[in-house]
């Protein structure tokens, strides 16, 4: 029998949807945010690949339905891609089977469906509180050292409005 005797890691990662009070366009509008300098910086290269998600008042004004399917859509898709605040827990499809007897298959699709009901309400709640805001992703893993780790568990986003989404 072999014993491992070096570090044992369960990887996991997050994804993270952020409100920022503008766009980001420099470290400093990062740094006022983000405590220590690595993490700032590695946030801060993260914006600069992405196309900032502006949630305009006036957008809501003139053409709400469109605008905010799209941008619902969107945070709904990322937030139902992992595990999020009032998620249905692992064990819902199986309970529906023991319960209500039904087949795997039909409990899977209610629990998708149940699932995916939840998420687009937290994103229509993140949104109506974050209008005027600026949209940012982040995802961050910890299986590439401690720096990651903290990235992902560290609370980096804390001074600012942002869902966490679990994918371990």
């Amino acid at each position: 029998m072999k014993t491992k005797t070096d570090f044992i890691t369960n990887s996991s990662s997050s994804s993270f949807i952020v409100a920022w009070d503008k766009v980001v366009e420099s470290f400093e509008d990062v740094k006022k945010y983000i405590m220590y300098t690595e993490q700032a910086r590695a946030v801060l290269e993260d914006i600069q690949t992405q196309e900032p998600l502006i949630l305009k008042e006036s957008y809501f004004e003139f053409d709400f339905e469109p605008v905010l399917g799209g941008v619902t859509d969107k945070l709904t898709e990322e937030i139902q891609s992992g595990h999020f605040e009032g998620d249905l827990g692992w064990d819902y499809a199986d309970n529906l089977v023991k319960r209500g007897g039904m087949p795997i298959e039909e409990a899977y699709r209610i629990q998708d469906r149940e699932r995916r009901k939840i998420a687009k309400e937290l994103a229509v709640q993140f949104i109506k509180k974050n209008i005027g805001r600026v949209i940012y992703f982040f995802s961050y893993s910890d299986e590439g050292g401690a720096f990651w780790s903290d990235m992902e568990h560290g609370e980096i986003f804390r001074k600012l409005p942002h869902l966490q989404i679990s994918h371990h």
